[in-house]
């Protein structure tokens, strides 16, 4: 087990492509197909800069890991804050982000908001958190 001074941004990136790792394209699988955990529709979304910055040809089963990589840091992990989590407490950042992959953005924020509000001791340690599904400065104060 990684010690909490071990994770960064590029070392919680690196779990998840290699955990999603390859081409998949699996008739059952409602994201369609899938390279290093990125969806088809992703990757389309993003064509325009992942041509640009990678000469991407629309493959998915030529979407590189470095074009994963960014995929993962520009579409989830700056979204969610992820370096400003990071600094607050490692394993949140991590979980964040791997929960923001697997049930969106906003759902995973709006559970943190939540959990943060219940152990806020009614008030006592900080106040409620507005459940938005935005990260903003309350939310990481």
């Amino acid at each position: 087990m990684p010690k909490v001074s071990d994770y960064t941004c590029n070392s919680i990136i690196d779990d998840k492509t290699a955990i999603e790792a390859g081409y998949v394209n699996n008739p059952n699988d409602r994201g369609g197909e899938t390279n290093f955990g990125i969806t088809i529709a992703l990757a389309t979304f993003y064509k325009s800069d992942l041509v640009k910055r990678f000469g991407w040809n629309g493959r998915m089963v030529n979407l590189t890991k470095q074009m994963a990589y960014w995929l993962y840091k520009v579409e989830f992990w700056d979204k969610i804050k992820g370096d400003e989590l990071l600094q607050r407490h490692p394993l949140i950042a991590d979980k964040m982000f791997d929960f923001s992959i697997n049930a969106g953005k906003k759902a995973a924020v709006e559970i943190l908001q939540t959990y943060l509000t219940i152990s806020n001791r009614q008030g006592k340690l900080y106040p409620d958190c507005e459940v938005d599904g935005a990260i903003g400065k309350d939310t990481l104060t």
